[in-house]
């Protein structure tokens, strides 16, 4: 007999994105000409001087454990990272209540682990629910069922407004959940839409959290940010934290990485999650200290250097980057662009009214595009990985890629759903 799996293990999904992804990788190595537009995998090369920062640690000849959370070099500099970006403090707010130290920073192996960290502290059991607006990122259902609790995903706005998360939605979550919300996850920068707040808006959401901790103090939930997209746009992004009263803030967790505009260095998986109440922050590490110990002292260095980088010069250069790629596939794909790019580097394009069932048929349709005729097939991600309706018929498209390569996936796109349209649409110029 085989050994016995775990039942939660057993019956949790796997993440689409990954499956796809690996299907993918598989047909193009046994030869299938795809290009691959699914996995968000920045194309932007790293900084400098993070790159700097790892040969230091390679030059020194020394590759030490270090505390579980961290060396407090990197912490340091994650904090004054939320206090100064985030936050929007200058240094004279050293000593203002609110802000974060150190010893409120947890290193983490990107911000996958930071969302597992903080979803194992407070889920345990069925009766212990997790919401997130839609679309929502695969991995909060996945890890919620590996621990045994309740997944409820929140409907929000509509298509046309990209599914917009408002302060009446945060009085609706706490009216259907009550006290059995455990964790609020929020993802903004929001993946796939590319979704980001105002000021205005992060304002609303943050007081009305506040209202609803005023009037249900015997909640015992957590806000988690998943802000890992942070730097990908020139549209103003403003997170919630900078808003949240400091009660509030000892309830917010706030992730995010160097894996996505403020790094572009995916596979050093180096992340970082942050709490304003020390106790939780103990518990926290006591999670990761069973999970992974300390993260490498290569990403973490690599994560020093990169959030220095970017306090010291912005992110101008790397919002030039993808803007540059998202334009292009804007341009080239105009008629089926259903939500142009806010702060990430997808664009969301809809298939609807051209004779497809589900958005799965969408992507399968042109990943085997090459079957047919076509110079290559185009491997995209479905928006049903998400929880959106799969009828919908809406696609995520990376745009992380070189020029070329977006030019002849566009190509291949228009050329496949503009035969499907009985126009044969070309690519736009």
């Amino acid at each position: 007999m085989p050994p016995k799996v775990n039942a939660r293990i057993a019956n949790a999904p796997q993440l689409l994105i990954k499956v796809i992804a690996a299907e993918t990788g598989a047909l193009i190595a046994g030869g299938a000409p795809i290009i691959n537009l699914s996995q968000g995998s920045p194309n932007a090369p790293p900084f400098p001087s993070a790159l700097d920062a790892v040969r230091g640690v390679l030059d020194s000849a020394k590759l030490p454990y270090t505390a579980v959370a961290g060396t407090d070099d990197v912490r340091a500099t994650c904090a004054a990272f939320l206090n100064r970006v985030v936050l929007d403090l200058d240094a004279s707010s050293a000593d203002c209540e609110g802000v974060y130290e150190a010893s409120r920073v947890c290193v983490t192996n990107g911000a996958v682990q930071a969302v597992w960290n903080v979803l194992s502290l407070s889920v345990d059991g069925p009766d212990d629910v997790v919401v997130t607006p839609l679309p929502a990122y695969g991995l909060y259902l996945s890890d919620t069922a590996l621990l045994g609790g309740t997944f409820a995903p929140l409907e929000c706005g509509s298509e046309e407004d990209g599914f917009a998360f408002r302060a009446a939605d945060v009085r609706r979550v706490f009216d259907t959940h009550g006290p059995r919300m455990r964790v609020l996850v929020l993802c903004a920068p929001n993946n796939p839409t590319g979704r980001c707040w105002t000021a205005d808006e992060a304002r609303d959401l943050a007081a009305e959290l506040d209202a609803q901790l005023a009037a249900h103090p015997d909640y015992r939930f957590s806000v988690l940010l998943d802000e890992v997209y942070t730097g990908i746009s020139s549209v103003e992004h403003v997170s919630l934290l900078r808003y949240a009263s400091p009660a509030l803030r000892r309830c917010c967790f706030f992730a995010c990485s160097a894996s996505k505009g403020l790094g572009g260095a995916p596979g050093a998986r180096a992340g970082f999650v942050a709490c304003a109440d020390a106790e939780l922050m103990t518990h926290l590490v006591k999670v990761q200290m069973a999970a992974t110990a300390n993260v490498s002292v290569l990403a973490q260095q690599l994560l020093r250097g990169s959030l220095e980088h970017v306090m010291a010069h912005g992110v101008a250069d790397v919002n030039a980057f993808y803007e540059q790629r998202t334009r292009l596939v804007c341009e080239r794909l105009a008629a089926y662009v259903r939500f142009p790019p806010q702060g990430t580097f997808y664009v969301v394009a809809s298939a609807a009214g051209l004779g497809y069932a589900t958005d799965v048929d969408v992507i399968r349709d042109l990943r085997d595009a090459y079957t047919r005729g076509e110079p290559h097939g185009v491997a995209l991600v479905p928006l049903s990985a998400f929880a959106v309706p799969a009828e919908l018929c809406l696609v995520r498209i990376c745009c992380a890629a070189d020029l070329d390569v977006l030019d002849r996936a566009c190509q291949v796109v228009c050329s496949v759903w503009g035969k499907r349209s009985g126009g044969g649409l070309k690519a736009q110029h």
